[in-house]
């Protein structure tokens, strides 16, 4: 596959274990990424696992998807997929999206076929909470996989400094990892709602991501009942897959009327944020993030291009967006009473609340957030590798 010389039109293939319509960071990344390079004229091509409801509209890129087969020998036949599309594409590089099993499956093609593998690490596949048993390296096996990916990754990308730091520790070569965040189409991200037409008026709150302990929802929950005891007007939206397990709690602290749980917002749309996201967004004030641990939070990221300011627990993903008292606030992670306090003095100071906004909205304008530039970027890793490969 190996070409001495340089061709315009390079072949990517990019592998995920999951894709859309399973809405996160991930799958995003991998759908505006491969869209962004097909219209960089590169042929690029996506391989997952098969999920039922995605609407291949208007793609710069192509979906194959794994056999489903028993989990034995599940390994195996992902293996002979991904082999037997690089044979048929003519590929010229691999991007996998996670170190396992992604990554580790590619790096195990990689070899065989002599071409170079990028890998992206997108949270768990570095970050640990031992506590709630989060990470994948908390496994021995999992964690020797996932070494072995990143010892073997020609590029690995980082999502910011914080991950670049982590990559670090877990003796990743330094000169092999570049840093690039995830993007947002910042055209279609704007906040739409006038003040006035909002109901209480600075007191509209919003979270968005799954139901998962690594989420804090629980926390975020205990702290709108201290919130409440002097603000009862408090309304707080929690928007994202299984959210409706967290009623009995809800309902333990009497929050009933101040808590608004919502199933996941599934209402794809190919550029840019759901459109029935973007209606909680736009009648919503500030964001929270009760994270316990974020590699990079794009919910954070599309708060602020919407002008919100934002609330957050100290994550990796935050503290490279958030600009402390500048355009929104940081907390102490797992402090219930702090981020209350925070809430409380934020909701009640709407001077504050449109100042911390402009200056998220413009933070979120940077050129790095596009994902034009950040197509661009991989598109300069990948030349540069397919030409090393090609004079080796």
């Amino acid at each position: 596959m190996s070409k001495a010389k340089f061709k315009k039109t390079i072949s990517i293939l990019q592998i995920t274990d999951s894709f859309l319509p399973e809405v996160g960071g991930k799958q995003l990344v991998v759908h505006h990424l491969s869209s962004d390079l097909g219209m960089l004229d590169s042929n690029c091509y996506v391989l997952t696992n098969k999920k039922k409801g995605y609407q291949k509209t208007n793609l710069f890129y192509k979906v194959f998807y794994y056999k489903k087969v028993f989990k034995k020998i599940k390994i195996f036949f992902n293996l002979a997929s991904i082999a037997y599309y690089v044979i048929k594409k003519e590929i010229d590089l691999i991007h996998a999206h996670r170190t396992i099993p992604a990554g580790y499956h590619a790096a195990l093609i990689g070899r065989l076929f002599k071409i170079p593998l990028v890998i992206t690490a997108h949270g768990d596949d570095i970050l640990t909470v031992p506590e709630i048993k989060y990470g994948i390296n908390l496994n021995k096996k999992s964690k020797k996989q996932s070494l072995y990916a990143l010892r073997n990754a020609d590029a690995v990308i980082a999502l910011n400094e914080g991950m670049k730091d982590e990559m670090l520790k877990l003796g990743t070569n330094s000169e092999k990892i570049y840093t690039i965040p995830i993007g947002i189409n910042l055209s279609s991200l704007k906040n739409n709602k006038k003040p006035a037409q909002k109901r209480n008026r600075g007191k509209n709150l919003v979270a968005v991501g799954r139901n998962h302990p690594v989420k804090g929802y629980e926390n975020l929950i205990k702290a709108i009942a201290i919130v409440v005891k002097n603000n009862s007007d408090v309304q707080c939206t929690i928007i994202g897959k299984g959210t409706f397990k967290l009623n009995n709690l809800v309902s333990e602290l009497g929050l009933q009327d101040n808590i608004n749980l919502i199933n996941q917002v599934d209402n794809f749309i190919e550029r840019g944020m759901p459109l029935k996201l973007k209606k909680f967004f736009n009648a919503s004030d500030v964001y929270i993030s009760s994270s316990l641990s974020e590699s990079f939070s794009l919910s954070i990221l599309e708060a602020m291009a919407m002008g919100l300011p934002v609330i957050s627990t100290d994550t990796i993903g935050a503290r490279g967006l958030i600009d402390n008292n500048i355009n929104g606030y940081i907390v102490p992670v797992d402090n219930i009473e702090i981020m209350a306090r925070k809430i409380i003095y934020l909701i009640n100071n709407y001077k504050l609340q449109k100042s911390f906004g402009e200056q998220a909205r413009s933070k979120a304008k940077n050129r790095i957030f596009s994902w034009q530039d950040i197509a661009l970027k991989h598109l300069e890793i990948y030349k540069n590798l397919i030409l090393e490969y090609g004079n080796s």
